[in-house]
């Protein structure tokens, strides 16, 4: 909310499932979605780092004239419905590696910030990757 704040980003009521809310005239684009704060999602005490930009960490809502960008995290409770943690808006435009065996997890910085994305990934040649 801080750096929201440093942002000029103009706080509106929040539409369900989300907590928080912006004014969508408030957030400035990038070719990178909307210029938000990043979200760091830290794992082995900090030693692993992902950084999720706007693209990945807020979500339009644009219909009957409203115009709104909301966090786009949704807390399941303490009983969620499904164990998903992260969700598809994290995970999309990033290349992940789910390791079953190991119980490990890969992932790279958004495909955007490399000029592509996943739908034109090509994943049958090694020459684009990240």
């Amino acid at each position: 909310m801080k750096e929201a704040a440093m942002l000029n980003f103009t706080l509106a009521n929040a539409v369900e499932p989300f907590g928080v809310c912006f004014e969508g005239s408030s957030v400035a684009m990038t070719a990178a979605g909307p210029r938000a704060p990043v979200v760091y999602l830290e794992m082995e005490k900090g030693k692993v780092v992902w950084k999720l930009g706007g693209r990945n960490s807020m979500v339009r809502i644009k219909k009957l004239g409203v115009d709104l960008w909301c966090l786009g995290y949704v807390n399941g409770g303490e009983f969620p419905r499904t164990p998903i943690v992260i969700g598809g808006l994290q995970m999309e435009d990033h290349l992940l590696q789910f390791d079953l065996e190991k119980h490990r997890f890969g992932f790279t910085s958004s495909a955007l910030l490399q000029g592509t994305s996943c739908s034109k990934f090509n994943f049958s040649s090694s020459d684009n990757l990240l």
